[in-house]
């Protein structure tokens, strides 16, 4: 339960406009890698491709990792 509090967090925190870039990317990275970005509205999968598309994210096997 504590797990899904801190995604309910990080969700407000994005929406809401309260993460750095740096937090955003990472945020971004970790809903591709715990599996729920594909749970989530269109734009966060947008968004992730447009992370991936501009070198902000990368894949190393099949785990999503940051340029940070």
């Amino acid at each position: 339960m504590a797990k899904m509090k801190n995604l309910v967090a990080e969700l407000v925190a994005y929406e809401s406009g309260e993460l750095t870039e740096h937090e955003q990317v990472g945020f971004f990275a970790y809903l591709y890698n715990t599996g729920h970005l594909s749970g989530l509205q269109g734009h966060y999968g947008r968004t992730f491709a447009d992370h991936v598309n501009n070198g902000d994210i990368h894949f190393e096997g099949d785990t999503a990792r940051t340029r940070f």
